[in-house]
């Protein structure tokens, strides 16, 4: 009942919000988001009663799905504009006493859904969101979850000193008389303990009987204390605990109900003041949510491995159906352009040339989505060799050449004498120097474009540089990115299909170097790649 009153109060909480902060409040917009929040509320708490007991995973899951509709929520009282946005760190709060793992997943997850919500307003419903704002509310709760973690952390300290805690308390117990007082209050402080940590804890005697267990035994295996203490406790675990140790090991509970529960057991022998072995002390984990989670991740391994095989063949097969026709067409729009078989009117050579450009445009893509995939896929081989650089920069700079025609814009090299050898894969190097020359004419209209060459320590550095219109530092960092394209005042009606600097950092990163860029806006762009001078397997 407590998460129908709270999504009520909810409820009522994003009404004054929309209605007297954000100013707007459809009637009908709003039944259907408060009644179907009702709805998931009480549909929640129908499954947890009549089959907690049964699927005790149930109420973690929903501890899960409350976090998504909490991000729904925060959705509906405006997105970016809401003040709801603190409900993302709730429900780290509410898990303090369950583990740091716990509280690291809450509030991970947090952030997941509110940055996804964030994404969602971004790139489909295309609305203009404030991205350092929404950075701040994302460190904002990101810290606070990580806040949480404090008391976590802090009653798993306690669990793991509470063996050795229980061992100093019954050396006290055979003591001299004079430390009995001390010792009855020491064991009162060490019981307070055995009872708050969240993990079942169960003592027994050298024989096996149990002699005492904690209020988090009871609550995971459904038995009262008096009905065990005395009972071996082989009968409720398959196998026993039977020898002492400080590593986990695997058994299978057996609860009142007949429900077998895994638990993580660590156990060790108490001992008297002389040494002497008197019992036993065990502390069970129940890892049923972490193994269900590991078979979980497994089987998305195989499914993303599965996806990942069938994308492959999909591409693979596509590029040969179109390709095929693609090498066609641009074989004879060619032979049509030489005017072999007759001469061609203007109309009918700018329609012949248009399809050709058009061609040809297609069929680099085509290349680059294939090449981005082998990368992705990791099926992308070297095939190293020792490169003649200065020829390299020149045969690049002669097929750049054609993409400056018609600008008032100079190609010039800067290479430096003494290099040392590179042994690299020549044909993905030129293509990686291509696309920076090939980026830095189209977007330069005017000046020059600077391609040096130099050795340094880290490896020989390659550096394209333009005096075009600079790229701004928002759009800097995710250049490298597939399909994303600079967006500025100067760049708006110039192609390019976004695929040439992310397959040029793969094919750096390839050769174990680095790529970057380096710009100012108004003041001209540096792209920059540096290569390791050994030979790369």
């Amino acid at each position: 009942m407590a998460r129908i009153v709270g999504h009520a109060l909810l409820v009522v909480s994003v009404a004054i919000h929309n209605r007297f902060i954000l100013g707007e409040l459809d009637a009908l917009a709003f039944t259907r988001f408060a009644a179907g929040l009702m709805l998931y509320s009480f549909a929640a708490w129908a499954v947890l009663r009549w089959a907690y007991r049964s699927h005790r995973g149930l109420g973690r899951l929903f501890l899960v799905t409350d976090i998504i509709a909490w991000t729904f929520v925060i959705y509906y009282s405006g997105g970016d504009r809401s003040w709801l946005f603190f409900l993302m760190f709730i429900r780290a709060a509410d898990l303090q006493l369950s583990g740091a793992r716990a509280v690291l997943i809450a509030g991970h997850f947090s952030v997941l859904c509110y940055a996804a919500m964030l994404a969602w307003l971004i790139g489909v419903e295309h609305r203009p969101v404030s991205l350092s704002a929404e950075a701040a509310k994302l460190v904002i709760i990101y810290a606070v979850n990580l806040y949480f973690l404090a008391p976590a952390r802090t009653a798993e300290g306690r669990r793991s000193k509470l063996v050795e805690a229980i061992r100093v308390a019954r050396e006290l117990l055979a003591g001299r008389d004079a430390a009995v007082a001390d010792l009855r209050q020491n064991e009162e402080w060490y019981r307070g303990v055995f009872e708050t940590v969240n993990d079942p804890i169960v003592t027994s005697a050298l024989d096996g009987r149990i002699t005492g267990v904690n209020r988090a035994f009871e609550l995971a295996l459904g038995y009262a204390r008096d009905e065990v203490i005395g009972r071996q406790d082989s009968t409720l675990t398959t196998p026993a605990v039977g020898s002492a140790s400080v590593e986990p090991a695997e058994v299978i509970g057996v609860a009142k109900s007949g429900a077998r529960l895994t638990f993580e057991v660590r156990s060790a022998v108490i001992r008297d003041r002389d040494g002497e072995p008197v019992g036993m002390v065990a502390i069970y984990r129940d890892i049923r949510q972490r193994k269900q989670t590991a078979e979980a991740l497994e089987r998305a391994r195989d499914l993303a491995e599965e996806t990942s095989r069938a994308k492959s063949h999909f591409l693979a097969n596509m590029s040969h159906e179109l390709r095929t026709p693609l090498n066609s067409i641009i074989g004879f729009t060619k032979l049509m352009l030489r005017r072999l078989d007759g001469e061609l009117n203007p109309r009918q050579e700018a329609y012949v040339r248009s399809v050709h450009n058009s061609s040809t445009h297609l069929l680099t893509l085509i290349n680059n989505v294939l090449d981005l995939s082998r990368l992705e896929a990791g099926k992308q081989e070297l095939s190293v060799d020792e490169v003649d650089v200065r020829a390299l920069v020149e045969d690049c700079l002669e097929s750049a050449r054609s993409l400056a025609s018609g600008k008032d814009l100079a190609l010039q090299s800067a290479v430096d004498a003494d290099l040392p050898r590179l042994y690299a894969d020549p044909v993905k190097i030129k293509q990686v120097l291509l696309n920076l020359l090939s980026n830095a004419i189209r977007f330069t209209p005017s000046g020059r474009v600077v391609v040096q060459v130099t050795a340094g320590e880290e490896g020989m550095r390659f550096a394209v540089s333009d005096t075009g219109a600079g790229i701004p530092a928002a759009e800097a960092e995710r250049l490298f990115e597939p399909f994303h394209r600079a967006h500025t005042a100067s760049t708006h009606d110039v192609g390019g299909t976004g695929l040439g600097l992310a397959i040029s950092r793969q094919f750096v990163e390839l050769h174990r170097g680095r790529i970057w860029v380096e710009s100012r806006e108004g003041e001209g762009s540096t792209f920059v790649f540096v290569l390791p001078c050994c030979r790369v397997d």
